[in-house]
Order: structure tokens, then C-alpha cells, then sequence
């Protein structure tokens, strides 16, 4: 069985996509409450949907979200899907992640591709199947991500609710996420087939334009870094100091991005 679930704030979950696929799949709708006032309309047709149910919490953050949701699906489910309220899905979805996890029977997890709504690819992806390494996960978003859900289980792994929107620092759970799957020996495939389909804009990535960096983009790469190597972090921060001074040379001095990465490494311990 394959548990999709959905993270929606306030109002946002009378507007749920993906929640109509056909097939030996459920739906866990985790909504987070955070306003004094919410006007909700009451979906008749979702809310006797027998396969699908609403947990609700009073807090914030994305990564929150996702762990109320692994902690809370249905513990009869093969396999987890972490999406949001403006996520759809492929037809044959239930296929593709039943194909994908007997043609690959050493998996813990599978990274699939997404696609925009006019059916292009959300980025860059590599046209042939391999496993990922502590290099590969860096690019991966939650909608591309499907759970052998008795690994993570198995292992106690979960986000760190510090990352993640709402959160602490905005950005950095997914590869958080993966990367401490992969220090836990959980096998990690990627396998070129779209699985979800998703606007092109996404407001959790760190975004690495000319126009769009800032000191607080600096700062929070910092703050991934000592994350994701605590004993080495120094060194790499080093590496994404020199790789931001030759992007973004004409617009921060070298001694600013050296401040801001070591700046956002200081604010965890």
C-alpha cells in the first residue's frame, strides 16, 4: 500500500490536489493551524473519502509537517510519498513505485522526477537509473522522494524540524533528510521516471541567481554545511566560499561571503 501524504496550512486545505488517484493508495492530509481564524469549506466529496484522513496540529514548519506524517500513516503502508496541497500525480503512479521497488529489491528509497503542468521537466535530470551518493541527494525535492516506509521506521529517521519552511531556517531538510539516510546505510535510487506534477516556482530552494542571492542565503548555507558535517565543516565551508566568490564576485566581496558562511555555521551547534 502507498500512503501519500499532504502538508496544508490553514485555509490552503480547501484548495488539495492529488487526492483522486485510483488504486491501492492512501491519503494522510496533515493540516497545520496557526491563525486565531479559519474559514474551511467543508468538501463534501473529500470528506467521504474513505481513503483518505485529516490529522490537524497547532504548530509551524514544513519539516513538522512531514514527520506528524510519517508518524501518523497507516502502519500496513509499503511506501510513503511527502508531497503538499499543490502537488498532483501521474496516473499510473501506483505502477510506476510498485515497478521501481521490485526492479530495484536493495532500495530504501526511490527518487523519481517532476514535472510542470505543461508536462516539461521540473529541472535537469539525468536520463539513466543509479544510486545516489552523499553528492547526488544535494538537488533532490521532497515530491520527487518515495519511502520504503519500514526503513525509515526501522531506523528512527526523521526530519530535522529546524530546516525547512516555517522553521528555523528555511531551506535544507531534503537533503538533511536523504544524507542522514545515507549515513544510516538506507540504499537511495534514482530511476528517470516523473512521478508528480508541480509549478515550476518553488519557494523552499535556495535560489542561486545573481538577482536572488543574499547575505541570508550565504548565512544558511553555512548553517547546512556544519549541519551535514560537524566535524569537517570548516573545510567545506572553505569549498562554498570560493564556489560563491567566483559566482557572485561582482556583487559580494570576498570577505562578506566568508562572514555570512561563517556567520550561518555559528547559529547551530
Amino acid at each position: 500500500m502507498i500512503s501519500i501524504v499532504i502538508s496544508t496550512i490553514n485555509e490552503n486545505i480547501n484548495n488539495l490536489k492529488g487526492t483522486q488517484i485510483p488504486g491501492n493508495i492512501k491519503y494522510l492530509v496533515v493540516h497545520q493551524i496557526f491563525k486565531e481564524k479559519l474559514i474551511i469549506k467543508k468538501d463534501k466529496k473529500l470528506l467521504e473519502n474513505p481513503f483518505l484522513k485529516i490529522v490537524s496540529f497547532q504548530e509551524k514548519g514544513l519539516s513538522k509537517s512531514r514527520n506528524r506524517g510519517i508518524e501518523n500513516v497507516d502502519k500496513e503502508t509499503d511506501y510513503v510519498i511527502l508531497t503538499d496541497d499543490d502537488v498532483s500525480f501521474v496516473e499510473n503512479l501506483e505502477q510506476i513505485i510498485t515497478a521501481g521497488f521490485r526492479d530495484n529489491p536493495d532500495a530504501d528509497i526511490i527518487t523519481f522526477q517532476s514535472l510542470t503542468p505543461d508536462g516539461r521537466k521540473k529541472r535537469k535530470y539525468k536520463n539513466k537509473a543509479f544510486w545516489h551518493s552523499k553528492r547526488t541527494v544535494k538537488n533532490v525535492s521532497s515530491i520527487e522522494i518515495v519511502i520504503k516506509y519500514s526503513s525509515i521506521r526501522n531506523k528512527n529517521i526523521l526530519f530535522d524540524e529546524r530546516f525547512g519552511l516555517g522553521g528555523s531556517f528555511p531551506s535544507g531538510e531534503e537533503v538533511i533528510f536523504l544524507m542522514d539516510c545515507l549515513r544510516k546505510n538506507l540504499k537511495i535510487r534514482y530511476i528517470p521516471e516523473p512521478i508528480s506534477i508541480h509549478p515550476f516556482e518553488s519557494t523552499g530552494n535556495i535560489n542561486n541567481s545573481l538577482e536572488n542571492v543574499n547575505e541570508n542565503i550565504l548565512q544558511l548555507k553555512g548553517t547546512i554545511s556544519k549541519r551535514l558535517f560537524p566535524k569537517s565543516y570548516m573545510f567545506v565551508n572553505i569549498i562554498i566560499i570560493l564556489r560563491n566568490y567566483i559566482r557572485f564576485y561582482s556583487k559580494f566581496p570576498l570577505i562578506k561571503i566568508t562572514r555570512s558562511i561563517f556567520d550561518g555555521s555559528n547559529k547551530i551547534s
